[in-house]
């Protein structure tokens, strides 16, 4: 994979530098991904969510 070329500037104020990515596909990618990576982390939860209650348990009919 081709790494995104990017410029790093540094701010003088507070030191912190800030990464400039030039192509915006690249950065519609990493929302993408990101949201991806959310979606899954969500499903995990309701799993546990599940498989708790269950322990408890209770009878699960829902999915919410």
């Amino acid at each position: 994979m081709e790494v995104a070329k990017s410029e790093i500037s540094k701010e003088a104020d507070d030191g912190f530098e800030l990464l400039r990515v030039k192509e915006p596909i690249k950065m519609m990618y990493l929302a993408a991904l990101s949201t991806v990576i959310s979606v899954k982390f969500v499903a995990r939860l309701m799993l546990v969510r599940q498989k708790w209650r269950m322990l408890n348990g209770e009878l699960v009919t829902d999915f919410q």
